[in-house]
């Protein structure tokens, strides 16, 4: 699974601030439901306790992804118990019955996405470099941006 940004809101008066810090993903279900491990102490879960919409964003090689959703904390043992693995060992060392231990479910509600790989990014580089020589505007290639809400 891979390792996302997870972005939440810290109350800071009259202007929340964002903050973001690397997870990684612990399980993605076919709804697209994405699990985290977490130590319910963290300042992420009180962030996430009052104000519930985070942002994830992602890369890998020349493509990129941005999630926007609902968070919710979960406690359940059995759940805890079931998604636990041996590489969480190394955050949570007494296992899935620490009651520290918990998890973040987050479910996006948008995404948005840019793929520059391939023959898109060729065509994308080429774009800004006439960009550049004739001072207009680069021209994304079909394909290379995109976004949908509500999933």
């Amino acid at each position: 699974m891979p390792d996302m940004m997870f972005l939440t809101w810290e109350a800071t008066g009259d202007r929340p601030r964002v903050s973001a810090r690397p997870l990684h993903v612990t399980k993605l279900d076919a709804d697209d439901t994405m699990w985290f491990m977490v130590g319910l102490d963290s300042k992420k879960v009180a962030q996430i306790r009052t104000h519930d919409d985070v942002v994830l964003t992602g890369q890998q090689g020349s493509r990129w992804i941005q999630l926007a959703g609902h968070a919710q904390i979960v406690s359940d043992r059995a759940t805890v118990t079931a998604l636990f693995t041996k590489v969480h060992e190394a955050w949570f060392p007494d296992g899935p019955a620490d009651t520290n231990v918990g998890l973040i479910s987050f479910r996006p509600t948008s995404a948005e996405y840019w793929d520059t790989s391939g023959v898109a990014g060729i065509t994308y580089l080429f774009n800004v470099a006439k960009a550049l020589l004739t001072g207009t505007e680069a021209e994304s290639p079909k394909g290379t941006h995109g976004e949908t809400s509500t999933m």
